[in-house]
């Protein structure tokens, strides 16, 4: 690649595994909020999504635009809608404007679920903005990740330090992948001008919620009891909570854990990507 890769979300769980493995490409041009740290040996545009000047400062003479960005779905609607469409759509501009080659985004693999909420519908209007852009673009759409640092990691763990049994939410099986694992597809699909589409990631193992709590919990050394409970359960108390006002734990994410993860997009081999076991990614 000639010229600098333009990251956002660069100082987030996959975009940090990003800037650790990036030997695939060099020079990075990273946006950051301001009041936020700067990643180390990354030129830095300060700014956001929705900045329209610091996005064209960002995406000038660059190779590729690796969007990792994105409001989660413990976020505000508006702000939602905001960040992960508009924010996309004018990032593609910028990108277009320039004529940056490729685009790669990160999506979810909630954007294609039958019942959706706003977050999976945030997902789903910007991959059809990446579809609908001139700019050759690349959808990724991620599971659970996991790793140190990530959300699903300090849930468990902070139950798992308070109570003798550990509450799960039961339902479909997960197919979680490592974030150092992610970051590589990213690399991967920034990297090489063959790749286009959309790629659906999953892990080599599938088990229960409750069952991969159990196996995190006994890798940080905590032996507890782990007990699987029916989603409803979850769903009335993320009810009561947004109710209340209080973001975490949304309705939303209740349905989506209990769904599981789908399995991987048949084309997922075109990336030369392998997922670790998970009993490697728990050890590492």
């Amino acid at each position: 690649m000639i010229g600098p890769v333009a990251v956002t979300g660069a100082t987030g769980l996959l975009g940090r595994a990003v800037l650790r493995a990036r030997p695939g490409f060099g020079a990075v041009r990273a946006l950051v909020r301001d009041g936020s740290t700067a990643p180390d040996g990354v030129e830095v545009v300060r700014g956001h999504l929705l900045d329209r000047d610091a996005l064209a400062k960002l995406v000038q003479g660059c190779s590729g635009v690796l969007h990792l960005a994105a409001a989660m779905g413990s976020s505000p609607t508006s702000e939602m809608h905001d960040i992960n469409v508009n924010g996309t759509r004018r990032l593609l501009e910028a990108a277009e404007a320039a004529g940056v080659p490729r685009f790669v985004f990160t999506s979810s693999v909630a954007a294609r679920r039958p019942e959706q909420g706003p977050y999976s519908q945030s997902k789903a209007l910007a991959e059809e903005r990446v579809d609908e852009a001139s700019v050759e673009g690349v959808i990724l759409r991620l599971p659970v990740l996991y790793g140190p640092g990530s959300q699903v990691e300090a849930a468990v763990l902070g139950l798992g330090r308070k109570l003798p049994v550990v509450p799960v939410i039961g339902g479909g099986l997960l197919r979680p992948v490592h974030v150092d694992d992610a970051a590589a597809a990213c690399i991967a699909a920034i990297t090489r001008p063959d790749l286009g589409g959309t790629y659906t990631l999953a892990g080599s193992d599938a088990l229960a919620f409750a069952d991969f709590a159990t196996l995190l919990l006994r890798a940080r050394g905590l032996d507890r009891r782990v007990v699987g409970l029916p989603p409803s359960l979850f769903v009335a108390a993320a009810a009561g909570l947004q109710l209340l006002g209080r973001r975490g734990v949304t309705v939303e994410s209740v349905r989506a854990a209990a769904a599981g993860t789908p399995p991987a997009s048949t084309n997922l081999a075109q990336l030369g990507w392998t997922p670790r076991p998970l009993s490697a990614g728990l050890s590492s």
